[in-house]
Protein backbone atom coordinates (compact mmCIF):
# COMPACT_ATOMS: atom_id res chain seq x y z
CA UNK A 1 0.00 0.00 0.00
CA UNK A 2 1.27 3.57 -1.14
CA UNK A 3 0.81 6.89 0.82
CA UNK A 4 0.79 9.99 -0.51
CA UNK A 5 1.74 13.00 2.06
CA UNK A 6 1.74 16.77 0.40
CA UNK A 7 1.14 19.76 2.00
CA UNK A 8 -1.59 21.66 -0.58
CA UNK A 9 -3.44 20.43 -3.19
CA UNK A 10 -4.17 23.18 -5.25
CA UNK A 11 -6.74 23.07 -9.10
CA UNK A 12 -4.89 24.55 -12.02
CA UNK A 13 -6.38 27.55 -11.00
CA UNK A 14 -4.52 28.03 -7.85
CA UNK A 15 -8.15 27.50 -5.69
CA UNK A 16 -8.28 25.06 -2.78
CA UNK A 17 -10.74 21.94 -4.08
CA UNK A 18 -13.69 21.21 -3.04
CA UNK A 19 -14.45 17.04 -1.61
CA UNK A 20 -16.57 17.02 -5.29
CA UNK A 21 -13.88 18.35 -7.18
CA UNK A 22 -11.98 15.20 -5.99
CA UNK A 23 -14.95 12.85 -6.98
CA UNK A 24 -15.86 12.22 -3.48
CA UNK A 25 -19.74 11.88 -3.06
CA UNK A 26 -20.62 14.33 -0.24
CA UNK A 27 -24.58 14.61 -0.74
CA UNK A 28 -26.14 14.99 2.17
CA UNK A 29 -23.26 15.82 4.46
CA UNK A 30 -22.99 18.74 6.59
CA UNK A 31 -20.51 21.27 4.58
CA UNK A 32 -20.72 24.54 7.46
CA UNK A 33 -22.90 25.54 9.98
CA UNK A 34 -24.16 28.86 12.01
CA UNK A 35 -25.37 29.96 14.83
CA UNK A 36 -27.04 33.15 16.69
CA UNK A 37 -27.84 32.93 19.92
CA UNK A 38 -30.49 35.41 21.50
CA UNK A 39 -29.71 35.83 25.12
CA UNK A 40 -31.96 39.29 25.71
CA UNK A 41 -35.76 39.28 25.69
CA UNK A 42 -37.30 41.12 23.25
CA UNK A 43 -41.11 42.18 23.39
CA UNK A 44 -43.85 42.16 20.22
CA UNK A 45 -47.30 44.25 20.76
CA UNK A 46 -47.86 44.13 16.71
CA UNK A 47 -50.42 42.36 14.45
CA UNK A 48 -47.91 43.13 11.62
CA UNK A 49 -44.50 40.83 11.41
CA UNK A 50 -41.46 42.62 13.11
CA UNK A 51 -37.83 40.78 13.71
CA UNK A 52 -37.99 38.99 16.97
CA UNK A 53 -33.55 39.86 16.63
CA UNK A 54 -33.17 36.40 15.48
CA UNK A 55 -31.11 36.61 12.29
CA UNK A 56 -27.89 34.91 10.49
CA UNK A 57 -25.92 34.85 7.29
CA UNK A 58 -24.80 31.91 5.24
CA UNK A 59 -23.21 31.62 1.97
CA UNK A 60 -23.77 28.54 0.50
CA UNK A 61 -20.71 26.81 -1.34
CA UNK A 62 -22.75 25.90 -4.24
CA UNK A 63 -26.27 26.17 -5.62
CA UNK A 64 -27.21 22.83 -5.20
CA UNK A 65 -26.42 23.23 -1.45
CA UNK A 66 -29.89 22.90 1.02
CA UNK A 67 -29.88 24.90 4.15
CA UNK A 68 -31.51 23.47 6.84
CA UNK A 69 -32.87 26.29 8.94
CA UNK A 70 -33.15 25.29 12.67
CA UNK A 71 -35.34 28.17 15.09
CA UNK A 72 -35.14 26.80 18.52
CA UNK A 73 -37.53 30.02 20.56
CA UNK A 74 -39.53 30.02 23.36
CA UNK A 75 -42.33 32.90 23.93
CA UNK A 76 -44.29 33.84 26.37
CA UNK A 77 -47.78 35.29 25.55
CA UNK A 78 -48.74 38.31 28.21
CA UNK A 79 -52.68 38.80 27.97
CA UNK A 80 -55.28 40.27 29.85
CA UNK A 81 -58.78 38.43 29.82
CA UNK A 82 -59.24 36.71 26.53
CA UNK A 83 -58.48 33.61 26.64
CA UNK A 84 -57.79 32.52 22.80
CA UNK A 85 -55.61 34.52 20.75
CA UNK A 86 -52.43 33.36 18.86
CA UNK A 87 -49.04 34.32 17.90
CA UNK A 88 -47.65 33.40 14.57
CA UNK A 89 -43.85 33.17 14.37
CA UNK A 90 -42.21 33.22 10.44
CA UNK A 91 -38.66 32.48 8.67
CA UNK A 92 -38.00 34.44 6.33
CA UNK A 93 -35.50 34.14 3.19
CA UNK A 94 -34.28 38.25 2.56
CA UNK A 95 -37.63 39.70 2.30
CA UNK A 96 -39.50 35.91 0.96
CA UNK A 97 -41.20 34.36 3.60
CA UNK A 98 -40.14 30.20 3.35
CA UNK A 99 -42.02 28.87 6.78
CA UNK A 100 -44.82 29.90 9.15
CA UNK A 101 -46.61 28.54 12.52
CA UNK A 102 -49.45 29.68 14.64
CA UNK A 103 -48.94 28.61 17.92
CA UNK A 104 -52.59 29.35 19.76
CA UNK A 105 -52.39 30.90 23.11
CA UNK A 106 -55.32 29.58 25.32
CA UNK A 107 -56.03 29.62 28.80
CA UNK A 108 -58.37 28.01 31.10
CA UNK A 109 -59.10 31.40 32.74
CA UNK A 110 -60.80 34.77 31.39
CA UNK A 111 -60.84 37.67 32.89
CA UNK A 112 -58.73 36.91 35.69
CA UNK A 113 -55.93 40.11 34.67
CA UNK A 114 -53.42 39.99 33.45
CA UNK A 115 -51.09 36.25 33.14
CA UNK A 116 -48.62 34.49 31.08
CA UNK A 117 -48.68 31.67 28.87
CA UNK A 118 -45.62 29.98 27.52
CA UNK A 119 -45.49 29.02 23.67
CA UNK A 120 -43.29 26.97 21.93
CA UNK A 121 -42.15 29.07 18.70
CA UNK A 122 -39.50 26.17 17.39
CA UNK A 123 -39.71 25.27 13.81
CA UNK A 124 -37.66 23.71 11.10
CA UNK A 125 -37.54 24.28 7.31
CA UNK A 126 -34.95 22.63 4.89
CA UNK A 127 -34.68 25.50 2.10
CA UNK A 128 -33.17 25.86 -1.44
CA UNK A 129 -31.60 28.80 -1.58
CA UNK A 130 -30.39 27.93 -4.92
CA UNK A 131 -27.38 30.31 -4.82
CA UNK A 132 -23.35 30.86 -3.50
CA UNK A 133 -24.18 34.78 -2.38
CA UNK A 134 -24.75 35.49 1.28
CA UNK A 135 -28.19 34.44 2.18
CA UNK A 136 -30.11 36.08 5.49
CA UNK A 137 -32.62 34.09 7.25
CA UNK A 138 -34.73 36.57 9.93
CA UNK A 139 -36.83 35.00 12.73
CA UNK A 140 -40.47 38.07 12.73
CA UNK A 141 -43.54 37.48 15.37
CA UNK A 142 -46.71 39.04 15.62
CA UNK A 143 -49.69 38.66 17.43
CA UNK A 144 -53.63 38.16 16.98
CA UNK A 145 -54.25 41.19 19.01
CA UNK A 146 -52.24 43.70 19.11
CA UNK A 147 -53.82 45.73 21.83
CA UNK A 148 -52.22 46.45 24.98
CA UNK A 149 -53.91 43.05 25.92
CA UNK A 150 -51.06 40.89 24.47
CA UNK A 151 -47.56 40.75 24.64
CA UNK A 152 -45.12 38.36 22.84
CA UNK A 153 -42.06 38.10 24.71
CA UNK A 154 -39.07 35.68 23.22
CA UNK A 155 -36.32 34.39 24.83
CA UNK A 156 -37.61 34.38 28.59
CA UNK A 157 -35.02 35.41 31.07
CA UNK A 158 -34.17 32.05 31.92
CA UNK A 159 -33.20 30.37 28.42
CA UNK A 160 -31.38 31.55 25.31
CA UNK A 161 -33.65 31.31 21.80
CA UNK A 162 -30.93 30.36 18.28
CA UNK A 163 -31.40 30.36 14.93
CA UNK A 164 -29.19 27.82 13.71
CA UNK A 165 -27.97 27.60 9.50
CA UNK A 166 -26.66 24.35 8.04
CA UNK A 167 -25.82 24.02 4.70
CA UNK A 168 -26.61 20.69 3.59
CA UNK A 169 -24.36 19.48 -0.03
CA UNK A 170 -26.72 18.59 -2.30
Amino acid sequence: MSTIKVDAIQKLNGSVPKAGDLGLNITGSVLQVVQQVLSTSKQINSASYITTGLSKAITPTSTSSKILVIVNASFDVFQNGDAGRSIFVEIKRGSTQIAEKTVEAYADQTGIGYYSIPADGSMMFLDSPSTTSATTYTVNGKVSDASNEMTLRISKSSSDSTLTLMEIAG
